[in-house]
């Protein structure tokens, strides 16, 4: 699978991935704990249909930053990104609360 690099300024680039259920599974791992950090791409990683039921299955903790203005700039709710997560974890309503929902 390859993806095109997401700075399209500086051309494109095409990089091999794998996803995050496949790439645990090919060396083994179950995690307790995950940190995402990539810069708004998190929506389209954790809100695969199979990366939330790798999620719901394993539970492992999340740690990761939500960045708003780039995930509205690129048409993602971030609330809907919460929402999706919600299914599986508690989320503190105070964090849904700062995210208003959008069609």
């Amino acid at each position: 699978v390859y993806a095109e690099s997401a700075n399209k300024l500086r051309g494109e680039e095409k990089v091999p991935v794998k996803t995050l259920k496949g790439f645990c599974e090919g060396i083994g791992f179950k995690p307790d704990l995950i940190k995402v950090d990539i810069e708004s791409f998190e929506y389209d990683v954790l809100t695969s249909e199979e990366t939330l039921g790798f999620l719901s299955e394993l539970k492992p903790r999340i740690q990761m930053e939500i960045h708003s203005g780039f995930l509205k700039a690129r048409g993602k709710n971030p609330r809907r990104l919460l929402e999706c997560l919600a299914g599986i974890y508690q989320i503190d309503e105070s964090q849904m609360k700062r995210y208003t929902s959008v069609a």
